[in-house]
C-alpha cells in the first residue's frame, strides 16, 4: 500500500491541503503544526489519490466498461448489459469480485470490491476500457468570515437583481453535506427536524437525497453507509454553498441573500457530519441530480492534483453537462501548493472552474472588553477554532495572562481557573495551549496573534477540548494583553458582527490552485469571491458563518449562472446546457486581476495573474447577461495553446452579435505573469516576459445578428522549459466603452523534457530554497528520510516479515504523468540492474495516469508481482539481490518514444527470508 511517510519534507510556498477535500479552507493551520511557520510546505501533508497511495478505500475500483453512457447517446440497457457480460467473464475467468454500485447515466461502468490481484486481472478481460481507486474525499477545515452583501457587488449580481433577474424557474443542484431545508433564508420553517420543508412541496430545497446519513466517513473502516430521504445538514459546508448560491432572505434585518435568491434546490448529501465521502457516493449524486433534471450542479469540492480530465467524476460531469445540466465547480485551495494543483471534476473539459477572489471586506462576530483598551472601540473580532464548543452568546468573564514568561501558554497554566486565558500565537501548539488552559481551570482562551492577520485555528488533539477557543489578531490582543497587566479587564460575549476592511480586496486569494490541468487544457476558468464570505449555517450552529475557500467562489458562478439561463429564457434564447455559450459568456466579460499577489510578499500592482491562476478574471454577471442577449460574445471562451510552440500558434475565434447594432472591436493582447518551477513546481518563480501577438485583422466589425472571425496568433515568450505563461486577447469597442476578453495559456517548450522525477527542497524562515534535502526517487530502509540508502552504502538487508522490514520506494512527481510503471531486476554482483526474476514478468505496479504530487511518496516492496499470465495468485521473488526500478512517460508522451519516458533504478538490496 503506497502512502506518504511520517517525516515532513519542508519546502517552498505554505500550508499544504488535504488531497480532496470540499474546498472551503484556506489558512486553517492543523493541531500539530508548528504555529510559527507558515513559509515551509509540509511535503507529506497529501494523500496522493490511489490504491497505492494511504487514502485510497482498500479494495474499491471503478471498473469502466465500453459503451456511452445514456446521457452521451448510449442506451442505459446496453450499458448494463456490457457491464452484465464483464462481470460474467470475471466470474468465468475465476476473478472474485463484488460489485458494489453500477452506473449508466452520466459514465458506463461499475464500482467492486476486489484484491488488486484480482483487479489486475479483471483489466486484461474484453470489455473493461480502465479502472480506477475510488478514493475519499475529505471534509473542510473551517476558515474566517465576512458577508454577501460585499461579494455580490464584485461580480455585478445586485446590479443583475435590480434588472429583475433572481433565478426563477432554475433548478440547482449541490452535491455536498446537504442542506438545512428548515433555515428561513432557504425557505424554511424555521424549526430545525421539520421534514415538512424539504421535497416536492417544499419553498425552495425540492430535490434531493441522502446517500450516507450522519455517521459515515470513508476514512473509517466498516463505516456503513445509511441512505434516507431527507438530506438535512449536520455540517455546514452545504448549507453555506446554499446560501450563497440562492439565500433570500433580509440583509437588512441580518439574514443572508445570495446571487439567484428564487432558485429551486436540490440537496445530494454525500459527507457525513464529519470526515470523509469518496467518489462512488459522488458519482451516484451526479447521476441523481442527471435524473432529477437539475439546470445547475454545484461541486464544491474534489480531488486536489488529480489534474486528468477523464478520472471518472470529470467525466461524469462532462456527461452531465451532455445531457443539459452545467456543472461549476471549485479550481481547489491547493495554491500554495505551486503548479499543477486544480483538480476533479474541476479539471472536466466541461465543467466551468472557478478561482478565489477576496472579498472587499471581512465579518467578524465580537465579544466586548471593558474597560476599552486604548487605541481601540472595545470589539474584538474573532474566529472560533475548529474542535472547540461555539462561545456562548452572551456573559462576562474576566481575561488573565498566564504568569512570567508564559504568555504563550507553552508551559502548565496555573491561577486561571474561572478566568478566559489570553495567550500569544507561537512555540507550540494550539492544541497544546488550549489543553493547558482547560486543565487549569479556565473558562476559555483567546490565542491573539504574533503576525499580522487572522486565521482559524485547529484545536482537535488526543483528549477534547471542552472550553471555548477563539483567536484574534495582533493588535487586539497585543492591546488587551497590555490592559490586562495592569487592570482587571472583563471580556462579554454577543452575538453582533463587525466588517472591516480586508487588505487583500480583490487579489486572487493566496489558497486558490493553480492549473493547468494535466493535458494543458487552460484552467481555471474564471474566478469570484471565495476569500472571506458570510453565508447561511445549520440553525443549530447559530445560523450563519463565515467561510473561505474557493468552494465558495464556484456557488457564485453557480447561482450567476442560473441568472443567465433565467434572463436568456426571458428573451427565448437558448443556453440551457451549452456550456461553450455559458461559460464564453462569464469569460468575454470577465475583469482581469491587474495585481499580482504571492503568499508572504508584496502585492505588485500592473502585474496580471497568471490565467493559469485566475483564469478569464473576476466574473461580471451584469455584463454576461447584457453581452449574451444584446451584444456581442467572443467563442471560444478561452484558447488552450499548449506546448513546444516555437512558432506562432494560430486560433481563430468567431465574434457573434445579438443584438440589434452593428459593433466595431479593436484587438490586443493583454500578457500576464508566467509561472514556472524555481527550483521545483512547489517553489514556483514569476515572470513578466511578454507573449508576442498578431492578428488576421487590427479590427473587426461585427452587424446584427451575423459572425465574423478573426485569426490570432501567438509566439510564446524566451522562458525555460516547464514554464506557464498566457495572457488575454482583447476585443475593445470604438468607444472604449466594453472591452471583452479571451485567456490563453501554454507551458514553454517541450512538454515530454521536462524533469519529472524531481529532488525535495528545504527552506529557510524567509522562503529560501536552501538545500536538497532528499535526493528522490530513493530507496529507503522504512518509510522515513532519514533511512534513505546511499549507492556508497553497505547493501541492505529485508526480511519481508512486515512494511517495517521491506524496502521502500520514495518518490515524487513534479508533472504530470501518463505513466508510472514499478519493475523489479535481479542485482548483477556490482550493484547494478540485472536479468529479470521470471522471464516476461517485471512489474510489480502500474499507475496508468497520475498527476503532479504535493508530497513524495513511499511505496513498500512485499516480494511479490501480484499478476501474471500463469498463475492467477501472482509470483513472488525468492532469496536474492535485487533493485528496483521506476519508469515513468512523460505527459503526453508516446510510449514507444524512448526519450519520452525518465527512469530510476535503486541501489541493490538483499531479500532474505528467515522462513521459507
Amino acid at each position: 500500500m503506497l502512502s506518504h511517510t511520517s517525516r515532513a519534507i519542508r519546502t517552498g510556498l505554505g500550508v499544504g491541503l488535504a488531497v480532496a477535500a470540499l474546498v472551503s479552507t484556506a489558512l486553517a493551520v492543523p493541531a500539530d503544526a508548528d504555529p510559527l511557520d507558515r513559509t515551509g510546505k509540509d511535503l507529506t501533508s497529501r494523500a496522493v489519490p490511489e490504491e497505492l497511495k494511504g487514502k485510497a478505500l482498500p479494495d474499491t475500483w471503478f471498473v469502466q466498461v465500453s459503451g456511452a453512457p445514456s446521457l452521451r447517446g448510449g442506451s442505459r440497457t446496453a450499458a448494463k448489459s456490457r457491464q452484465a457480460g464483464v462481470q460474467d467473464a470475471a466470474r468465468n475467468d475465476g476473478v472474485k469480485l463484488a460489485v458494489l454500485h453500477s452506473y449508466t447515466r452520466v459514465w458506463n461502468g461499475f464500482s467492486v470490491k476486489a484484491s488488486r490481484a484480482d483487479v489486475e486481472r479483471l483489466r486484461t478481460l474484453p470489455g473493461v476500457t480502465a479502472i480506477y481507486p475510488v478514493f475519499p474525499v475529505a471534509l473542510p477545515d473551517r476558515k474566517v468570515e465576512p458577508d454577501l452583501k460585499y461579494s455580490l457587488p464584485m461580480i455585478g449580481a445586485d446590479v443583475a437583481q435590480v434588472e429583475g433577474y433572481a433565478g426563477d424557474g432554475v433548478k440547482v443542484g449541490v452535491i455536498d453535506t446537504g442542506i438545512d431545508y428548515n433555515h428561513p433564508d432557504l425557505g424554511g420553517s424555521g424549526t430545525p427536524g421539520n421534514n415538512a420543508d424539504f421535497g416536492p412541496g417544499a419553498p425552495r430545497v425540492r430535490y434531493g437525497y441522502d446517500f450516507v446519513g450522519d455517521d459515515y466517513d470513508a476514512d473509517v473502516a466498516g463505516s456503513a453507509l445509511e441512505p434516507d430521504a431527507f438530506p438535512d445538514d449536520c455540517n455546514g459546508h452545504g448549507t453555506h454553498v446554499s446560501g450563497i448560491i440562492g439565500a433570500n432572505g433580509d440583509p437588512a434585518s441580518g439574514h443572508a441573500r445570495g446571487v439567484a435568491p428564487h432558485v429551486t434546490f436540490g440537496a445530494y448529501r454525500v459527507f457525513g457530519c464529519d470526515g470523509s465521502a469518496d467518489t462512488e457516493v459522488i458519482l451516484a449524486a451526479m447521476d441523481r441530480a442527471a435524473a432529477d433534471e437539475m439546470d445547475v450542479v454545484n461541486m464544491s469540492l474534489g480531488d486536489a492534483f488529480a489534474t486528468w480530465p477523464d478520472y471518472p467524476d470529470a467525466a461524469a460531469a462532462d456527461a452531465l453537462t451532455d445531457a443539459g445540466t452545467l456543472v461549476v465547480a471549485s479550481a481547489g485551495n491547493s495554491g500554495e501548493s505551486g503548479l499543477f494543483s486544480s483538480g476533479s471534476p474541476g479539471v472536466g473539459k466541461k465543467v466551468i472552474s472557478v478561482a478565489s477572489v477576496e472579498n472587499t471586506n471581512i465579518t467578524l462576530r465580537y465579544f466586548s472588553a471593558t474597560p476599552v483598551p486604548a487605541g481601540t472601540d472595545g470589539h474584538v473580532g474573532y474566529v472560533p477554532a475548529e474542535g472547540a464548543p461555539l462561545p456562548p452568546d452572551a456573559g462576562s468573564t474576566p481575561l488573565a495572562v498566564p504568569p512570567g514568561d508564559n504568555t504563550q501558554g507553552c508551559d502548565p497554566l496555573a491561577g486561571l481557573a474561572g478566568t478566559i486565558a489570553l495567550v500569544q500565537r507561537g512555540t507550540c501548539s494550539f492544541y497544546q495551549k488550549a489543553y493547558d488552559a482547560q486543565l487549569g481551570g479556565a473558562a476559555g482562551v483567546v490565542i491573539y496573534n504574533n503576525a499580522p492577520g487572522i486565521l482559524s485555528p485547529t484545536v482537535v488533539g488526543a483528549q477534547p477540548i471542552t472550553i471555548p477557543v477563539v483567536f484574534v489578531g495582533q493588535d487586539d490582543g497585543e492591546a488587551l494583553a497590555g490592559q490586562v497587566n495592569s487592570a482587571a479587564t472583563n471580556l462579554t460575549w454577543t452575538t453582533e458582527t463587525e466588517a472591516s476592511p480586508n487588505p487583500a480586496a480583490g487579489l486572487v486569494s493566496d489558497f486558490s490552485s493553480f492549473g493547468m490541468a494535466a493535458d494543458l487544457s487552460l484552467t481555471p476558468d474564471v474566478a469570484a469571491p471565495g476569500g472571506n464570505i458570510w453565508s447561511t449555517f445549520p440553525i443549530e450552529q447559530k445560523s450563519y458563518a463565515n467561510l473561505s475557500g474557493t468552494s465558495m467562489a464556484a456557488p457564485h458562478v453557480a447561482g450567476s449562472v442560473a441568472l443567465l439561463l433565467q434572463a436568456a429564457r426571458l428573451a427565448n434564447l437558448d443556453l440551457d446546457g451549452d456550456v461553450s455559450a455559458v461559460r464564453s459568456a462569464l469569460q468575454n466579460t470577465a475583469k482581469p486581476i491587474s495585481t499580482l499577489f504571492q503568499f508572504g510578499q508584496t502585492a505588485v500592482p500592473g502585474v496580471y495573474e497568471p490565467t493559469v491562476r485566475q483564469g478569464a478574471g473576476l466574473i461580471q454577471i451584469d455584463k454576461a447577461i447584457a453581452q449574451a442577449l444584446t451584444a456581442t460574445t467572443v467563442s471560444p471562451g478561452k484558447i488552450s495553446v499548449g506546448e513546444n510552440r516555437s512558432r506562432y500558434y494560430k486560433k481563430t475565434l468567431k465574434l457573434t452579435n445579438h443584438g440589434t447594432k452593428t459593433e466595431k472591436y479593436t484587438l490586443s493582447v493583454q500578457n500576464a505573469a508566467a509561472v514556472g518551477p524555481g527550483p521545483t513546481t512547489f517553489w514556483y518563480d514569476y515572470s513578466t516576459r511578454k507573449v508576442k501577438a498578431k492578428f488576421s485583422a487590427k479590427s473587426v466589425t461585427v452587424k446584427p445578428h451575423r459572425t465574423a472571425k478573426v485569426a490570432v496568433y501567438l509566439k510564446q515568450p524566451s522562458l525555460k522549459p516547464g514554464w506557464l505563461y498566457g495572457g488575454w486577447v482583447t476585443f475593445t469597442t470604438s468607444d472604449k466603452s466594453t472591452t471583452l476578453v479571451v485567456p490563453f495559456g501554454g507551458i514553454y517548450g517541450d512538454y515530454q523534457k521536462v524533469k519529472v522525477l524531481q529532488d525535495a527542497w528545504d527552506v529557510n524562515s524567509a522562503g529560501t530554497a536552501l538545500e536538497v534535502v532528499a535526493d528522490l526517487p530513493a530507496l529507503a530502509t522504512s518509510g522515513d528520510v532519514e533511512d534513505i540508502v546511499a549507492p556508497t552504502d553497505p547493501k541492505p538487508t529485508f526480511t519481508l516479515t512486515d512494511a517495517a522490514h521491506s524496502p521502500h520506494l520514495l518518490f515524487h512527481f513534479d508533472y504530470p504523468v501518463s505513466n508510472a510503471v514499478f519493475n523489479v531486476y535481479k542485482a548483477t554482483a556490482t550493484g547494478k540492474k540485472g536479468a529479470t526474476v521470471f522471464p516476461g514478468h517485471t512489474t510489480f505496479l502500474e499507475l496508468g495516469e497520475f498527476g503532479r504530487d504535493d508530497g513524495f511518496l513511499d511505496l513498500p516492496f512485499d516480494g511479490k508481482i501480484p499478476f501474471s499470465n500463469t498463475t492467477a495468485a501472482g509470483l513472488t521473488v525468492p532469496n536474492g539481490d535485487y533493485v528496483l526500478e521506476l519508469r515513468v512517460l512523460k505527459a503526453l508522451g508516446r510510449k514507444g518514444t524512448s526519450g519520452h519516458w525518465e527512469t530510476y533504478v535503486s541501489p541493490a538490496f538483499t531479500i532474505h527470508r528467515t522462513t521459507p
